[in-house]
């Protein structure tokens, strides 16, 4: 809360757009009672913005990789598997093919994936950029635990 030499309050959320900008000392505390739904609206909407923003912001920094085909080698029943794939390819997705690839016993239900280095497993519903998973990294596919 700003006070001026004549005693008149600035609105602190005049900079997000409340249309109230200057009062008097005594009517500040009935303007913050009765707008306050206002201002939380004003705080939403700002927040929103930003958050557009940033979602903004990543959905075009995906699309710049979305498209590109990378190397992933994979360790899965003791054969070590180089696939194609895409960085917007689900975890999920890679492990069918890769078990297919390798005739493996393990289910699609019971597998997991590992990041060799560093240590992770791998959520199936996420994609490989997500992980921003490298050209010719190393994943190890295999059996629950």
């Amino acid at each position: 809360m700003h006070v001026n030499d004549r005693g008149i309050i600035i609105c602190p959320f005049r900079a997000i757009s409340c249309k109230i900008t200057e009062l008097q000392r005594e009517d500040y505390k009935q303007h913050t009672t009765q707008a306050r739904e206002t201002h939380l609206a004003l705080i939403r909407k700002r927040n929103d913005l930003d958050t557009s923003q940033n979602f903004m912001e990543e959905a075009e920094m995906r699309t710049d990789f979305s498209g590109k085909v990378q190397f992933v080698y994979f360790l899965c029943n003791a054969r070590k598997i180089r696939k194609s794939i895409l960085a917007t390819d689900k975890i999920s997705e890679v492990i069918k093919e890769v078990l297919r690839e390798a005739k493996s016993q393990v289910q699609e239900s019971e597998a997991e994936c590992w990041r060799v280095d560093p240590l992770m497993l791998l959520i199936q519903d996420l994609t490989i950029f997500d992980y921003c998973i490298e050209n010719d990294e190393l994943l190890k596919i295999g059996r629950l635990a």
